[in-house]
């Protein structure tokens, strides 16, 4: 069987709108939590990283994992999802700040899973990894392009990367008409009952 090899690295927080009271809802009424961005690393089998002219894919370009996706795969097996509690999601509806939506996650019970290799994904982490999947999802190159920029100039904090502010203006462009739908990325991280 193959091993799914999972890197997840939180780069920082990308602020939406950051505790303002224009925070977006999806179609369905479900108000998006302010969030940050997640940059993960994923291994994927038999993923052909190379064109004959582009050479090898820089990892900033590489597409966004879908932990949907992963899941429902072999490796997956469905142990991925959900991974924080349906009360977590009520609490999260409630908030209207970002100190709100902190509290909300860090009183989530649900274990965290352990991916091996030292790697583990909480509730949280689950939320940003598929919130930044719906805004990749959107907006792929604006959003290679953001990362990449953000590498090319060493910022470990890409809410505080000047040097990137024209491609961060870019992405959040690009973002605010899919912000509308990432209520059905982010859903399947919490639990039904």
């Amino acid at each position: 069987m193959k091993k799914l090899t999972i890197s997840m690295v939180l780069m920082g927080l990308m602020a939406f709108g950051c505790g303002d009271d224009d925070r977006a809802t999806d179609d369905d009424g479900i108000t998006i939590p302010d969030s940050g961005v997640a940059d993960m690393n994923t291994t994927t089998p038999d993923m052909n990283t190379t064109t004959p002219d582009m050479g090898e894919m820089r990892e900033c370009a590489q597409e966004l994992p879908n932990l949907v996706e992963i899941n429902a795969s072999p490796e997956g097996m469905g142990m991925i999802l959900p991974r924080c509690e349906a009360a977590t999601l009520e609490c999260l509806q409630g908030c209207e700040d970002a100190a709100c939506e902190e509290a909300c996650f860090t009183a989530d019970g649900t274990p965290d899973l352990d991916l091996g290799g030292g790697n583990t994904i909480d509730c949280n982490l689950c939320y940003n990894v598929q919130f930044n999947y719906c805004i990749y999802d959107g907006c792929p190159d604006e959003f290679s392009a953001f990362l990449c920029c953000a590498e090319d100039n060493g910022c470990s904090d890409i809410n505080n990367c000047p040097a990137c502010s024209a491609e961060q203006d870019t992405l959040l462009t690009c973002a605010q008409p899919v912000l509308n739908g990432c209520g059905e990325f982010v859903v399947p991280c919490f639990a039904t009952e």
